[in-house]
């Protein structure tokens, strides 16, 4: 099932000769299509006993593809900052994308697409209950923590830009001047040595966001939680107060694997993704 999975993702996402890339309505495409197989593949792993596959299927992917053009959208929204030399779109670019990739998590946890509605600021997780019993619920994501903790150690925290934008931005001196920024996790760090400010953050939000779209991922691996740690009390407890990000393990993995693939530095589906939402792939070369 696994093998299965990660080859339809592939599919969906890595298949440069099918899909162009070189243009955003290509990019609508894939995240429409990745959305789609997303929420149909995790909504038949979490179906219930009762529940028809083909239903379940059918919905899942109707409201993965709702979630993924939300998101197309959101990273169009950092291509407007570039074109308007403008911080007016970044916030709204960022709760367009939670919308979307919560619509995707909503669908891949064989769920209603509005049941459950997740914003992500650092290593802060927010989810928002709306359907019953309208709450709120926090939890810490570790792994973004400890990611954005060792920024932290040898960097300069940039409080009006991580206000403007809604996610945590540094900057550091001693960066390779090859990059004029990078992200870890889903904390940026910019190089003080460049000026193109806004392209630059536009350009590594899209990254961010690309790490928020893999969190479907940790759903698909609810029946492994229900056979190996089902009776692990400190894990059952933990839930509560801790949202585990297993998904950036199979982020940082396809990210790597399309490093391989090619010469150039814009044959890695992600970098090509991130420049062209942004407006960036000609400036940043």
């Amino acid at each position: 099932m696994t093998k299965k999975i990660i080859t339809l993702m592939f599919l969906i996402v890595f298949c440069n000769k099918v899909i162009s890339q070189n243009n955003k309505s290509d990019l609508g495409f894939v995240n429409i299509g990745f959305g789609s197989i997303a929420g149909g593949i995790g909504a038949i792993i979490n179906k219930k006993p009762e529940e028809k596959t083909g239903k379940v299927f059918v919905k899942g992917l109707w409201q993965g593809a709702l979630g993924g053009a939300i998101v197309h959208s959101s990273k169009l929204m950092l291509g407007l900052n570039v074109e308007k030399e403008s911080y007016d779109y970044f916030w709204p670019s960022k709760i367009t994308n939670a919308i979307g990739s919560s619509i995707i998590e909503n669908a891949s946890s064989n769920k209603d697409f509005y049941d459950q509605f997740n914003l992500h600021i650092g290593f802060n997780r927010i989810e928002l209950y709306p359907k019953k019993n309208f709450h709120i619920s926090y939890k810490i994501m570790p792994a973004y923590f400890v990611l954005q903790m060792y920024v932290a150690t040898n960097s300069k925290f940039e409080l009006d830009k991580t206000i403007k934008t809604g996610e945590f931005i540094f900057s550091n001196k001693n960066v390779n001047l090859d990059y004029q920024a990078y992200t870890l996790g889903n904390t940026l760090v910019l190089n003080s040595n460049f000026s193109t400010e806004i392209v630059t953050i536009s350009h590594e939000l899209t990254h961010v966001y690309q790490s928020y779209n893999f969190m479907f991922f940790n759903n698909f691996l609810k029946p492994v939680e229900d056979k190996f740690f089902k009776s692990n009390t400190f894990y059952q407890k933990s839930k509560k107060y801790i949202y585990y990000d297993f998904h950036q393990g199979l982020f940082y993995g396809l990210y790597a694997l399309e490093n391989k693939k090619g010469v150039d530095y814009y044959d890695n589906y992600f970098e090509r993704e991130a420049a062209l939402y942004s407006n960036s792939l000609f400036k940043l070369k």
